[in-house]
This record gives structure tokens, C-alpha cells and sequence, in this order.
């Protein structure tokens, strides 16, 4: 039987130090947000990659491995995944460097298992990061990064980015 890798446990402050502008600019372009708006949602997808890590841990440790799956209710989210996974050099480089191995973004298949626990996600990012970050994640991105939301802003981008031309 073959043991799990040794996950690694960075400090969140640590995980937080790493910087891509570029990411940043593309994401911002894209859906017409600003950058400071860019810039905190990349923010949150490096601690939601922080926050997945001390789950899986935590997981690990009660004997029953799981991961934190990345919600549909945080589609902008998502969205700032995939524009980082765009970078790829850059992005191996973050998740080797900071957690010992390479995040694979594996979408949901439909395949019928049990829904994601959304009360023990709710707690376990209340124990980690406090309260503003569950109100934040959990009530104001299902409204401001839903699906429609951000289809909607990435669609009037490109309306304005193609009548400058």
C-alpha cells in the first residue's frame, strides 16, 4: 500500500508574499474589473489554495482525506484559477514552491457523489480565517462572482475593448 505524499504547511503570510501583475492585468482586462478588485480576488484564490492544503491536512489527520472543492458559487473565482493556469510556468512555480506539489484543477463530473460538505467548509474557513472572510466568501461572492455576474462583465469588456478599435 502506498503512503500519500507529505503535504506541506506554509504560513499563510507566506503564501500571501507571492506577486503576478500579469495574472493580475489579464484577469482585470478581461472582465473589465479594476485592478485593485483583480488584485484582491487573486489574493483570495492564493489563500483558497491555502485554505484546500490545511483542509486536505485536517482531513488527513481524522482519517479521511478530502479535498476543498472549488464551489460553483464562486465562479469568479474559478475564473481567476483559470487565468493563472494560463501562466503555467508561473503557477507550477507558486504551487511547488509553496505546497510541495503541482494543484490540479479538476472540474466537477457530475458523477452523483455526495454534494460537497457546505456547513463544514463554512466552519472550517470561519476556524481559519474568521469571520469576514465566511461573509465574503460564502454571502457577497454567490452574488458578485456568479456565473451571469461575471459573463456579463467579461461580455461588456469585450464590447468596449472591440468599439476602442
Amino acid at each position: 500500500m502506498s503512503r500519500s505524499p507529505v503535504l506541506r504547511d506554509p504560513r499563510l503570510s507566506t503564501v500571501l508574499r507571492y506577486r503576478n501583475d500579469a495574472v493580475v492585468r489579464r484577469f482585470a482586462a478581461e472582465y473589465g474589473l479594476s485592478m485593485t478588485r483583480s488584485r484582491r480576488l487573486f489574493v483570495d484564490l492564493l489563500t483558497y489554495f491555502w485554505v484546500a492544503n490545511k483542509y486536505r491536512i485536517h482531513t488527513r489527520r481524522a482519517g479521511r482525506e478530502q479535498t476543498f472543492a472549488m464551489l460553483a458559487m464562486w465562479f469568479g473565482l474559478d475564473e481567476m484559477w483559470h487565468t493563472f493556469l494560463l501562466f503555467t510556468p508561473a503557477y507550477d512555480a507558486f504551487c511547488r514552491t509553496h505546497f510541495g506539489r503541482y494543484i490540479h484543477h479538476q472540474p466537477e463530473l457530475g458523477t452523483g457523489d455526495d454534494p460537497p460538505p457546505l456547513d463544514e467548509y463554512v466552519q472550517f474557513t470561519y476556524d481559519v480565517l474568521g469571520y469576514s472572510a465566511v461573509v465574503r466568501w460564502f454571502r457577497t461572492y454567490p452574488r458578485t462572482l456568479s456565473r451571469p455576474a461575471m459573463m456579463a462583465r467579461r461580455i461588456a469588456s469585450m464590447q468596449r475593448q472591440l468599439g476602442a478599435r
